[in-house]
């Protein structure tokens, strides 16, 4: 999901929208929150040393929080 749709759909519920900077990405899991925390832990130290990942040959660095804000809209009739 690109990040301005994602921080539009923050902003549409009233919660602080997120930036990246130029190749970074943010791993978005709103499961690892409550559950996992083994999980939780092994992605947060990897994360915070600084790794980056490769997606399609690109080099990416990680947004230095996992992000949690579950998203869901409703839409009516």
């Amino acid at each position: 999901m690109r990040i301005t749709d994602y921080n539009e759909l923050l902003k549409l519920g009233g919660k602080e929208e997120i930036s990246l900077s130029e190749n970074e990405v943010a791993l978005y899991s709103p499961d690892l929150k409550n559950d996992k925390p083994e999980l939780k832990d092994a992605l947060s130290k990897y994360i915070k040393s600084d790794n980056t990942i490769k997606i399609a040959q690109n080099e990416y660095k990680l947004y230095p929080n996992i992000i949690y804000s579950t998203l869901t809209l409703f839409i009516g009739n």
